[in-house]
């Protein structure tokens, strides 16, 4: 077995290792199920396309004709900077005194 592939996420591996197998060339997804034992955090690179040995360089071959034809990412990225968080003030503080009153009301 070779991989082949390291997939962003399972659901990408398995779309792979899906077209892999459209063109007659048997592939397994190994690690997919790590990424649900770690919640949310990125897991980066466990789910990874694997196939026989003898049929590497094909896949190979397969998969950067596929990306080669994924379109380019368009739009703004999101704004994930600290920037943004001064539109959330408002929220936080009317959170945390609603939080605040629902205590010193459950303490009475």
């Amino acid at each position: 077995m070779q991989t082949v592939y390291e997939a962003a996420d399972m659901l990408e591996a398995h779309m792979v290792a899906g077209m892999l197998d459209q063109q007659g060339i048997a592939a397994w997804v190994l690690g997919d199920m790590l990424q649900g034992a770690i919640g949310e955090v990125p897991a980066g690179s466990l789910a990874r396309v694997t196939t026989r040995a003898e049929d590497a360089d094909r896949a190979r071959d397969i998969i950067r004709e596929w990306e080669q034809q994924q379109p380019a990412p368009t739009g703004p990225a999101p704004d994930t900077t600290l920037r943004s968080l001064p539109r959330q003030w408002p929220a936080f503080l009317l959170g945390m005194l609603t939080g605040m009153l629902v205590m010193a009301w459950m303490m009475q």
